[in-house]
């Protein structure tokens, strides 16, 4: 509530034009998706958390923008997969720059087939996938066809591929060592 009036205070013009829009109750997960399909650019602006954010998932899956802290994970994957541009938010010259850059880079954004990975990668569908991979394997039942891993978000060959690889190329060997 005090927010609320201290914004209609502030900016009654813009509420009533409906470019601000204030809702008082938690969002529905679609609501969140469609809000955040809706800007230009999401600004994922914590201090200092090392941990992965989720709306930075949430907004490489409606394909959006992003400005984050450079610090941790969540900094790093901006970066690693070129999802947006990355800042010191203890510099308020640095958040006020990347921001203005980030509003003119994020109408030519088009998102890399590795970002599409890193999204199936932290599907819930993949994390439970990935959950029951080794207990239906001890089993003997193969109930997930297609488990992703981190190497395949990155284009790597899995251990297993570098694995089978190794084999025949020692195999190889072997053969041509024997003849």
């Amino acid at each position: 509530p005090a927010h609320r009036k201290t914004i209609c205070s502030r900016h009654l013009d813009l509420v009533e034009q409906g470019r601000i829009v204030l809702i008082d109750r938690f969002l529905t997960d679609d609501e969140i998706n469609w809000g955040l399909a809706a800007l230009d650019v999401v600004t994922i602006l914590h201090y200092k958390r090392p941990n992965l954010s989720a709306n930075l998932l949430k907004a490489a899956a409606v394909g959006r923008y992003v400005v984050a802290d450079s610090f941790g994970y969540t900094g790093m994957m901006v970066e690693r997969f070129g999802l947006g541009r990355c800042c010191d938010v203890a510099d308020l010259s640095s958040v006020a720059s990347t921001l203005g850059a980030a509003v003119d880079e994020a109408a030519s954004y088009v998102q890399s087939p590795m970002v599409d990975r890193l999204i199936e990668f932290h599907s819930p569908q993949n994390f439970a996938a990935v959950a029951l991979e080794d207990v239906c394997r001890d089993a003997g039942v193969q109930l997930v066809p297609h488990v992703r891993d981190w190497s395949w978000v990155l284009e790597q060959p899995s251990r297993l591929e570098v694995l089978e690889g190794l084999t025949s190329v020692l195999a190889r060997d072997d053969e041509a060592a024997a003849a």
